[in-house]
């Protein structure tokens, strides 16, 4: 399966990572599964390692829709998406504008790099420790 999912609840966070050619059912079912075993307030998709091609706009649709009437469990929550190519990215970015009109409950971003998502993603644990 091109989605391998790694859980570390000691850190609330879940990533995901695709390798090979990924197409909608693989998202569906990496959704499915973060959402029906408990989901962590950090999840982190590496799509770095993947082929994009065989998502459709459709299927990113139905994914972000999906994540926005079952993420309310995940209000305080964050996800960062890491991409490396240009196509990637866009399908990324058009992501997180579908996220803007369905509500996403949830903080969601779109970055280049890892440490990058990384940083971003800590920074409501620092917060949260803080206040």
């Amino acid at each position: 399966m091109p989605v391998k999912t790694m859980i570390d609840l000691e850190k609330d966070t879940t990533e995901h990572i695709a390798t090979g050619d990924v197409v909608d059912s693989e998202m569906f079912e990496a959704q499915r599964d973060f959402y029906e075993n408990g989901p962590t307030r950090i999840q982190l998709w590496d799509m770095t390692g993947c082929s994009v091609t065989a998502i459709t706009i459709g299927g990113m649709r139905t994914f972000i829709e999906r994540a926005a009437r079952k993420g309310v469990v995940r209000k305080d929550g964050k996800t960062a998406v890491i991409v490396s190519s240009q196509l990637q990215f866009g399908l990324a970015r058009m992501a997180e504008a579908f996220g803007e009109f369905s509500s996403l409950p949830f903080a969601f971003s779109v970055f280049k790099d890892r440490a990058e998502a990384l940083a971003w993603l800590n920074e409501k644990s620092e917060e949260m420790a803080d206040g």
